[in-house]
């Protein structure tokens, strides 16, 4: 299926959405929520949720910005202590966010619409593939015999060379992240015991 067909697709599964469905004007106490979500590692990505997910995540993120702060200079600390010769790479840890891009009166009209979505982007992405290779350094002969084949190599250890370095950067970053991630639960867990504290008592002894 091509991109213009999913697309027209896609514009008459949200004009059948947007439709009036009756005149009671009742409103549905769960609706449907297509969302982007973006996490820790910055990764954005499509989601169904129902209005009280949606709440619920929204609460969880405005927690998580009131303990960033702690957990971040937690889980530095804890990287620094261990890995002395790596930077700890805070650039990388990104906020929770939520953006609704549609809503809808039942959950199958949300999947479908996210569904098409996907698929429109899984499309472009492998035009974008196809394009890459057709315009690659190495589709071109304008160089012959050993000439191109020493740059050639050279090609492929500097790429070789550069892939290796970025799967370093990602794992640490991952490690990172999950590192993160418990500083910030253990953040919460510890502000959830101060509070569940009974106050300390100053009142003078043998008042009654």
């Amino acid at each position: 299926m091509n991109i213009k067909a999913i697309s027209l697709i896609l514009a008459i599964c949200l004009a059948a959405e947007m439709s009036p469905a009756g005149t009671s004007g009742i409103q549905p106490a769960e609706q449907y929520l297509l969302v982007e979500y973006s996490d820790h590692a910055g990764k954005a990505s499509l989601k169904v949720l129902g209005t009280s997910e949606h709440k619920t995540l929204l609460n969880e993120i405005r927690t998580e910005a009131r303990l960033w702060g702690k957990a971040m200079s937690a889980a530095q600390k804890t990287w620094e202590a261990g890995r002395n010769t790596e930077p700890f790479p805070k650039s990388a840890i990104h906020q929770k966010s939520v953006t609704v891009i549609e809503t809808f009166t039942n959950e199958a009209s949300a999947t479908a619409t996210l569904d098409l979505r996907e698929k429109i982007a899984n499309a472009g992405k492998e035009d974008a593939k196809k394009k890459s290779k057709h315009s690659s350094p190495g589709s071109s002969s304008s160089c012959a015999g050993s000439s191109s084949f020493s740059i050639s190599q050279y090609f492929k250890k500097v790429q070789a060379r550069r892939l290796e370095m970025e799967a370093r950067k990602a794992s640490l970053q991952e490690i990172a992240i999950r590192l993160f991630a418990d500083k910030l639960v253990e953040t919460a867990s510890l502000l959830e015991v101060s509070r569940n504290q009974p106050a300390s008592t100053n009142s003078p002894a043998g008042a009654m």
